[in-house]
């Protein structure tokens, strides 16, 4: 095998990051170097503090890829920018930089919505350009088509769904620059078919191809647990559904433990008083998420939205 050079352009990535998106960039990135091949990952710290980010330790493993973490000094007014004009107004020519410090033969985009929106697919010279989609953020400025912060979309309303989510709209997404930036992509990348399908239902015309999400180890469990667990790991909002174990449990003989962070923990932690059989873990690592779904009666992935292939089910 030829080694090959690759750029990873995302908004987060670990320690530096919320959910699934960054996890598999850094799982890829790891698969690749396994193999011969070189990797760079361009994420942005702005977007991350922009969005609630609590202060990580940054130990970058030197046998990882080498990693550009995007610091503009107008702070989280850059991601902000980006949301509004789907370019990166203050990021462009440190990502430019960073895409010129070698010859990449690949470059591998993510989620692109905060490190520079669609006209961040412009920039880089690789003879290969390559789009997971993550999430149906192409099509869906929540991302997940979760309408007014409360309901599965049904009928496309965005301008108003973008104010009640609490979302500056983004008013570029009326005019031709998603399509023309997408035209820059060789190939998309869909974790499922019904992703992949809802894509095409809704004018991407550009290659699709389906490749499923992976995780680089599978322990085999010798015996399920003596008694009922249920485990849920992933971000804590609506939209996801966590709030139907707290419900769950108060019906249920069993224990129900609950992985992440987000906008619906203070809920969560009101709902669950008073439940002895609930517990919230708050962020794990990969590895623990591991080692609680072996001690798990079963995972529960309770989503409201579309997911496109959610790494905790995987």
């Amino acid at each position: 095998m030829t080694p090959r050079s690759f750029a990873m352009v995302t908004t987060f990535y670990p320690p530096e990051s919320f959910g699934g998106d960054g996890i598999y960039v850094e799982r890829l990135s790891r698969a690749l170097i396994a193999r011969g091949h070189r990797v760079s990952v361009i994420a942005s710290h702005d977007a991350y503090r922009a969005t609630g980010g609590r202060p990580a330790r940054i130990h970058d493993d030197p046998a990882g890829p080498r990693v550009t973490r995007l610091a503009s000094p107008w702070g989280v007014l850059s991601p902000l920018a980006t949301q509004q004009t789907g370019r990166p107004v203050f990021q462009a020519r440190a990502i430019e930089a960073a895409l010129a410090a070698e010859h990449f033969d690949v470059i591998h985009f993510h989620n692109i919505s905060l490190v520079g929106g669609p006209g961040v697919l412009s920039l880089g010279n690789a003879p290969v350009r390559l789009y997971t989609i993550h999430e149906h953020w192409l099509l869906c400025p929540t991302h997940v088509f979760w309408k007014n912060r409360r309901q599965l979309c049904d009928v496309k309303t965005c301008f108003t769904c973008q104010i009640r989510s609490g979302r500056p709209p983004q008013l570029w997404r009326y005019g031709s620059l998603l399509s023309d930036s997408l035209a820059r992509i060789d190939l998309f990348l869909a974790p499922s078919r019904f992703t992949l399908e809802k894509h095409r239902a809704e004018g991407i015309s550009r290659p699709i191809a389906h490749l499923p999400n992976f995780v680089p180890y599978a322990n085999v469990r010798a015996r399920a647990p003596e008694s009922p667990r249920f485990f849920y790991a992933g971000r804590l909002e609506a939209s996801k559904g966590p709030d139907a174990l707290i419900a769950a449990a108060r019906t249920i003989d069993a224990e129900f433990r609950l992985a992440g962070d987000g906008p619906l923990l203070p809920e969560l932690e009101a709902a669950s008083r008073g439940l002895p059989n609930v517990r919230l873990l708050s962020r794990l690592t990969p590895e623990e998420v591991g080692r609680e779904i072996d001690g798990a009666t079963a995972v529960v992935v309770p989503s409201r939205c579309f997911e496109t292939f959610g790494l905790t089910a995987a």
